[in-house]
């Protein structure tokens, strides 16, 4: 959760008008009283602030790979697997195939808010009886952190240069080293 929510401060911050667009939205939902508290029925109506989490995670998958088992012999990128076979999905490889995604290494969290995307092209949290069981905590959390502090405050990267958040890659790719200033609003 704090790696996407960190890749998700940073592509903010690099695309001011995705975060105007987003303040929009918290103005719509929970109006201009700061002190107003937020419900878990307030989080639902945020669509924009769900498609912008789903493209940062699109774009810096945090989970990299899952593990599967053939159920039957099959031929996958030109390999042959016997059944009971175990082989790993590259989620970030799948995130960013020309063929599910149009301008794949481009934030546009509008992509998903036509509901459009193909099966199996978008899959941050696994699928199936394999999913996460963090997956609906892990979006409360995120959606709460980003509304409070983008209603009252400004982010900006110090490193206003790099095309790239600093990361390494493990089981997990960590946000490292994100720097940034955070200045009231009002």
């Amino acid at each position: 959760t704090i790696n996407m929510t960190c890749y998700t401060i940073w592509l903010l911050a690099k695309h001011p008008k995705v975060t105007a667009h987003f303040r929009k939205e918290i103005s719509k939902i929970l109006g201009d009283d700061l002190s107003r508290q937020i419900s878990y029925e307030d989080l639902e109506k945020f669509t924009y602030l769900d498609a912008i989490l789903k493209e940062s995670v699109r774009i810096y998958t945090v989970v990299l790979l899952s593990p599967r088992v053939s159920t039957q012999a099959s031929i996958v990128g030109g390999n042959h697997l016997e059944a009971n076979t175990t082989f790993f999905v590259g989620h970030d490889i799948i995130h960013k195939l020309p063929e599910f995604w149009e301008n794949p290494d481009e934030f546009i969290p509008e992509r998903f808010l036509n509901n459009e995307i193909a099966k199996n092209a978008f899959i941050p949290f696994g699928g199936g009886t394999r999913i996460c069981p963090g997956k609906n905590m892990s979006n409360v959390l995120m959606k709460t952190l980003l509304i409070l502090l983008l209603r009252k405050y400004d982010v900006e990267l110090v490193d206003k240069v790099s095309e790239k958040p600093n990361f390494k890659y493990s089981l997990f790719s960590q946000c490292i080293d994100m720097k940034i200033v955070v200045r009231p609003r009002y």
